[in-house]
C-alpha cells in the first residue's frame, strides 16, 4: 500500500490545504486592469504636467548664429563680408578677415516629444529669424556685380585716406628717434596703417579678379551654437554647444535645431509639449507668460551675463492663419513687453501649459511645434 500513497504537495508540507490556499490566490482579473490604469495615469501626468517657471527658465537657451558671405575667387584669398538689405537695395557692407562676422541671437528652448517615451535628445525650438541668411543668395547673386563695384570704390577711397595719413607718420618716424616722447605710439599706429593697406590690397585684387570673371557667386556660411549658463554656489560657467538645423518652416517662422552629439547642458531641463490641442486652447484677453532672453541694446554688449526673464501680458486678437485646411496654424497678437532677442521664447497659459512661441509682438500657436517635430 505504501507504493500507492499520495505524494504530499508542497503547500501541504507547510500546513496549507486547498481551501486555505484559495484565499491567497492572486486575482489577476483585478490586478491587470489596475496595473494598466496606473500606467495610463502615469503617462498622462508625465505628458500633461504643467510647466513651472523654474523648468521654463532651465529649458531656455540663447541661440547664436555667426554667419557671413564668402566670395571665393581662384588665385586669391577668400573674401568674407556681411551686409544688410534696405528697401532701395543694399545698404552698407563690411569686409572682415574671419569667417564668423555677423552675430545674431534669438531665444530657444529644449523640447521633448509629446510621447512619454520620447526624450529631448538635444532638440531646441527657436525662430527662423536667427537661422536664415540675412539676404537670400539668389537676390545677392543678382546684385553682385553692382555690389562689387561699390566695394571697389570704397576700398580705393579708404586706401587714399590711408596713403595720406601714412605719409605723415612715415615722415615723423624717419625724422625722430626712440628717445622722443610718443615715438612708440606713433610707430605702432604707422604699422597698423601699413597692415590695413596690405589687407585692402588683397580685397582690391579679389574684387578686380571677380569682376573679370563671367560667373561669380557668393556662398553663405553660418555657425550655430547655444550659449548656456551653469551656476553653482561657488562658480558660474558659460559655455557653448554647436548645433545644426533639423527642420524649419517659413509659415510658422520656427526652426528645430539639434545639438552636437545630442547633448544638453548640465542642469538644464526640457519642455514637453502636450500631445492634444485641448490642453493649449487660447482665448482673447487671456493672461500669458513669456520666458526668454528679453535683451535690449545695453544688455546685449555682454551676453555672458544675460539670463532668461519671465514677463507677463495678455493675448490680443487672432491676426493670421497659415497652413492647409487640415493643419491650420493661427497667430495671435499679445501685449507682452518684448525687446530684441525674445524671438522663439515659449509662452504659457495660466495653467502652465505651452500655448505658443513668441514672434515679435505676436504668438504662433504651439501646434506649429508639433508639426515641426513630426
Amino acid at each position: 500500500m505504501g507504493l500507492f500513497r499520495r505524494k504530499r504537495k508542497w503547500y501541504e508540507h507547510y500546513g496549507y490545504n486547498d481551501s486555505r490556499l484559495s484565499q491567497h490566490r492572486v486575482r489577476w482579473d483585478v490586478v491587470i486592469p489596475v496595473f494598466v490604469l496606473l500606467i495610463v495615469c502615469g503617462c498622462a501626468a508625465f505628458c500633461f504636467w504643467p510647466v513651472s517657471d523654474d523648468r521654463a527658465e532651465k529649458a531656455t537657451v540663447l541661440v547664436e548664429n555667426k554667419s557671413c558671405y564668402a566670395l571665393e575667387v581662384p588665385g586669391v584669398d577668400t573674401l568674407y563680408f556681411s551686409t544688410f538689405d534696405r528697401k532701395n537695395g543694399f545698404g552698407r557692407m563690411q569686409i572682415v578677415e574671419d569667417s564668423a562676422v555677423v552675430s545674431r541671437y534669438a531665444t530657444g528652448f529644449f523640447v521633448s516629444g509629446p510621447q512619454p517615451w520620447s526624450l529631448c535628445d538635444g532638440r531646441v525650438v527657436t525662430s527662423t529669424q536667427v537661422v536664415r541668411p540675412l539676404i537670400p543668395l539668389t537676390k545677392l547673386n543678382m546684385e553682385l556685380r553692382k555690389y562689387l563695384n561699390i566695394l571697389q570704390n570704397k576700398v580705393l577711397a579708404e586706401k587714399k585716406i590711408i596713403d595720406h595719413q601714412a605719409s605723415e607718420f612715415k615722415y615723423y618716424v624717419e625724422t625722430h628717434n626712440e628717445e622722443d616722447d610718443g615715438y612708440d605710439q606713433v610707430l605702432l599706429y604707422y604699422r597698423k596703417l601699413d597692415n590695413r593697406k596690405g589687407y585692402l590690397d588683397k580685397i582690391e585684387n579679389c574684387v578686380v579678379k571677380a569682376l573679370r570673371m563671367n560667373n561669380v557667386k557668393v556662398s553663405y556660411r553660418s555657425n550655430m551654437s547655444l550659449v548656456y549658463r551653469t551656476e553653482t554656489a561657488d562658480t558660474s560657467y558659460v559655455g557653448r554647444y554647436n548645433a545644426s538645423v533639423l527642420a524649419s518652416e517659413s509659415d510658422s517662422e520656427l526652426a528645430l535645431l539639434h545639438t552636437t552629439d545630442s547633448v544638453m547642458p548640465e542642469g538644464s531641463k526640457s519642455i514637453r509639449i502636450a500631445p492634444f490641442s485641448i490642453f493649449d486652447g487660447v482665448d482673447h484677453d487671456m493672461r500669458v507668460w513669456l520666458t526668454g532672453f528679453n535683451i535690449g541694446a545695453v544688455e546685449s554688449r555682454n551676453i555672458e551675463k544675460v539670463k532668461p526673464a519671465v514677463m507677463q501680458g495678455t493675448l490680443g486678437q487672432m491676426s493670421q492663419q497659415s497652413g492647409n485646411a487640415d493643419n491650420v496654424i493661427r497667430t495671435w497678437s499679445h501685449t507682452i513687453p518684448t525687446l530684441q532677442w525674445s524671438e522663439g521664447s515659449v509662452i504659457r497659459s495660466p495653467k502652465g501649459f505651452v500655448v505658443g512661441i513668441n514672434q515679435g509682438d505676436k504668438m504662433v500657436e504651439v501646434k506649429a511645434v508639433r508639426r515641426l517635430m513630426q
